[in-house]
């Protein structure tokens, strides 16, 4: 009887433990989909951020084109230099601005990078213990059955 008892008490015990294992599952679960949900979040706004790099780039590209176009036609002629003068201060101020932004768009497409790098640990980390928990709830499995069958046999004999 008290074999019985102790065997009832294993059993009662395995079953919380197989419950908080079945909570810390959904919880490592709900972890995971996070962390995907984060994940599709960021590639969406590392695709807009390069797109946008790209467009400072061209950006860039021409502007600096067209100032160097412009230097040109300032040296054939000279007598309009007033006048060029600000249309090359403008074009300078209009780099300087696409520099800069270029610059910060770089800087957020890093930040971006280094995101997805932890989210991408985190994940990992995750299903490593979602691995090693579904390995501990086959171990408590089979030991709630050999307690199980303990208790019928512990049955068994007291009848």
């Amino acid at each position: 009887q008290e074999e019985l008892k102790r065997v009832e008490g294993d059993l009662i015990r395995a079953q919380a433990g197989e419950q908080e294992w079945a909570q810390e599952r959904a919880s490592m679960n709900e972890t995971i989909t996070a962390l995907k949900v984060a994940e599709i979040s960021w590639k969406s706004q590392s695709k807009s951020l390069q797109r946008e790099l790209t467009e400072a780039k061209g950006d860039l590209h021409r502007c600096t084109a067209e100032w160097d176009r412009e230097r040109e036609r300032l040296m054939a002629e000279r007598s309009e230099e007033e006048r060029t003068q600000a249309s090359r201060d403008r074009l300078e101020r209009e780099v300087a601005r696409l520099t800069s932004e270029l610059d910060m768009r770089t800087q957020q497409l890093a930040a971006c990078e280094r995101e997805k790098a932890t989210i991408t640990e985190k994940e990992s980390a995750a299903m490593d213990h979602l691995a090693s928990t579904r390995s501990a709830q086959d171990l408590a499995v089979r030991h709630k059955e050999a307690l199980g069958q303990q208790v019928a046999s512990l049955q068994a004999e007291l009848l």
